[in-house]
């Protein structure tokens, strides 16, 4: 016994073929054109939502996830990743000003050196300091 979908022949030992619809013909097939499935699950990152619904940057994206139902009156939504919070912009300004205060006392300190070496080459040009 052999099975047939448009030209293509399938053993009688295949279980399960997994299809992709390119073209819809002029009748539904039961149970796969005819229903319309909803996404269960969307994207979770937020550039993701945003493009996928067309938001600008300055619309909150939290209220743009695709929840989906747990039980009747409960959904669950997925935790939204690289989503820019207050807390996330106070950590990154945290970080700069640190890395820069950084910066500056090492500077600083590489100057102070400088200055310490140049005194002690100047006292032992003089025959200040003996060895």
């Amino acid at each position: 016994m052999r099975k047939t979908v448009v030209g293509c022949i399938f053993s009688y030992r295949i279980r399960a073929v997994n299809l992709v619809i390119v073209k819809k013909g002029p009748k539904d097939l039961p149970g796969v054109t005819d229903t319309i499935e909803p996404r269960r699950l969307g994207p979770k990152i937020a550039n993701n939502i945003r493009k996928l619904w067309m938001l600008d940057k300055d619309e909150d994206v939290r209220n743009y996830v695709i929840r989906r139902r747990v039980k009747p009156n409960r959904f669950k939504a997925p935790k939204i990743q690289r989503l820019l919070t207050p807390l996330v912009k106070q950590r990154r300004t945290r970080v700069v000003e640190t890395r820069k205060r950084r910066n500056i006392k090492a500077r600083d300190d590489a100057r102070n050196y400088a200055c310490l070496v140049d005194e002690i080459n100047k006292q032992k040009r003089q025959g200040l300091i003996h060895k």
